[in-house]
């Protein structure tokens, strides 16, 4: 029996929305983390980028469009976690 893609996109797209929300989460915890310790540094988002553009490009997505995706997805949590 066939899965109905409609319906699978849907869960996709609202497990999407259930990990930007949790994204927002840790944005908000780890802006409230003030330590010296190298564990706890401010996240250093453009190597996160090239290293999630690397994974993705190794998988077969467009380098320039999954980029353009998490720049977009950082700017997104930050301003959400901004309230």
């Amino acid at each position: 029996m066939v899965k109905d893609p409609h319906a699978q996109a849907d869960k996709i797209y609202r497990q999407m929305i259930d990990l930007l929300q949790e994204a927002v989460a840790v944005y908000v915890d780890m802006e409230e983390v003030e330590s010296d310790d190298e564990e706890h540094a401010p996240l250093k988002e453009e190597d996160m980028i090239d290293g999630l553009v690397e994974e993705a490009v190794e998988r077969g997505i467009d380098e320039e469009h999954v980029e353009r995706l998490f720049k977009t997805v950082v700017a997104l949590v930050k301003k959400s976690a901004e309230g």
